[in-house]
């Protein structure tokens, strides 16, 4: 199966070892998906009906991302890249240095926390092709320091201001789920400054 890839979506591959990884990487708020302590509930248990969630629950919902295509499995790196259609000595590649800075428990390529590398060593091997969520808007209208939004040319449109979910500018290419209301928060703080302006005004 070939991938129609392009600039706006990218793979998330990772080892049988998944559930164990996601019960250390301490995550909070909506990418949560193991409880942190005995007897606690994820908070994606609220999210999606299910009390709580676990490594059972998770396989049925993968295995079903697996059937509809979304996401591709394999027992050697070799064959998950071709799956994927991306070159498999790049994959193997990025996979071998990935093993290395978890073998040091440093990540001196990108700066993530050690406690939030995992090895990707123990097939079968899965990579999920991911696009944009519908959470919150990753582009939106370009706006400037008082949410005014811009023209083409780079002048703002006098009367008129953008805030929450319309509002670009705040995010980079993904909203990053471990900081729990942070479109919520968005949304009201500059929400709040607007009406703020405009009162004073």
């Amino acid at each position: 199966m070939k991938s129609n890839m392009n600039r706006h979506t990218w793979w998330q591959i990772f080892d049988a070892n998944y559930y164990s990884d996601c019960e250390r990487f301490q995550a909070a708020r909506c990418s949560r998906v193991a409880a942190p302590e005995e007897g606690q509930a994820p908070m994606n248990s609220y999210l999606h009906g299910t009390s709580p969630l676990n490594a059972e629950y998770l396989q049925g919902q993968l295995d079903g991302v697996i059937s509809s295509g979304a996401a591709v499995q394999a027992d050697s790196i070799d064959e998950l890249a071709e799956l994927m259609g991306v070159p498999a000595d790049a994959l193997v590649e990025t996979v071998a240095r990935y093993n290395e800075l978890w073998d040091a428990q440093e990540d001196a390529d990108f700066g993530k926390k050690a406690f939030r590398l995992s090895a990707i060593a123990q097939p079968p091997y899965t990579a999920v092709h991911l696009a944009g969520w519908l959470l919150c808007t990753l582009g939106g209208v370009t706006v400037n320091t008082s949410l005014q939004p811009l023209r083409e040319d780079g002048t703002a449109i006098e009367g008129v201001y953008v805030v929450g979910n319309d509002q670009g500018g705040f995010y980079g290419a993904v909203y990053p789920e471990t900081f729990g209301g942070l479109n919520t928060g968005k949304g009201m703080t500059f929400g709040y400054l607007v009406g703020k302006a405009l009162a004073e005004a």
